[in-house]
């Protein structure tokens, strides 16, 4: 009998995690069966369950997928780079929400969110997913301020998470309005996080 690989493994979860995330985003976590998730991922229920054990685990994966996916991101915050390492970043995660299935990847994240509010297990790994987000980028506000590539001012904890609400809220309007204009708006966050972030032109800081 041929061996399974790992990659052939990672290759089917991946496939029924898109499944999964295209039941949620058009029929929600509780009006989404396991059967229409296996239908949509062209495999047998049975074969599902081999993966998954239930509905609970598929949405703590997808949430865990999702994060892995934001984290790429965080590559732009590169140390030397000042504002414009933040302003990359953002740049970076506004691209996501103008590729394709970024509609239905924003619906499903706000879906999400509204689960976790009832769901202690994934509360807890929405919360992770926070702070994989606001940590780096507090820490490299934190290390460019020392070096004096951003105003001492500014409160770097308290600027992440602005960043990472503003995200959020991006991410929201999409869910909404597919077609909001996410490279004027890439645009403008850039100007403005430049603007409070970048020391003063006398120098001082």
């Amino acid at each position: 009998m041929p061996r399974v690989t790992e990659a052939h493994l990672d290759a089917r979860r991946r496939q029924i995690l898109t499944a999964a995330s295209r039941c949620f985003s058009r029929s929600g976590f509780h009006g989404a069966t396991m059967q229409e998730i296996a239908d949509e991922a062209g495999l047998s229920a049975g074969a599902l369950y081999r993966y998954f054990d239930g509905k609970e685990r598929l949405v703590e994966a997808l949430a865990a997928w999702g994060r892995e996916q934001k984290r790429d991101a965080l590559e732009e915050l590169s140390p030397g780079r000042g504002p414009d390492g933040l302003a990359r970043l953002v740049e970076a995660m506004l691209a996501t929400l103008s590729s394709d299935g970024a509609t239905e990847a924003a619906q499903l994240d706000v879906r999400l969110w509204g689960e976790a509010l009832g769901q202690p297990r994934l509360r807890r790994l929405a919360k992770r997913e926070l702070q994989d987000l606001i940590g780096p980028i507090a820490g490299y506000l934190r290390g460019e301020a020392a070096a004096g590539r951003v105003r001492s001012e500014v409160d770097p904890d308290a600027l992440a998470r602005a960043v990472v609400a503003l995200l959020m809220g991006l991410e929201l309007q999409k869910a909404f309005e597919p077609n909001v204009d996410t490279a004027r708006i890439s645009s403008a966050v850039r100007g403005l996080l430049i603007g409070l972030a970048t020391r003063s032109r006398s120098g001082a800081a």
